[in-house]
């Protein structure tokens, strides 16, 4: 059987996606910019060359 989980275990998995997520909310913030990467895949499939 697995050992059982103890709060200090569980603490720090909350600890570390409570940070994940404190990290990553100012990105959710932003409103979406244009990237040239998308525009380059939108483009291609507009007009398809030959490569």
């Amino acid at each position: 059987m697995a050992p059982p989980i103890t709060w200090s275990a569980r603490r720090t998995v909350l600890l570390a996606a409570a940070a994940a997520f404190l990290l990553r909310l100012p990105g959710l913030l932003r409103p979406i910019r244009a990237d040239e990467a998308g525009f380059l895949l939108v483009s291609r499939a507009w007009h398809p060359s030959a490569d």
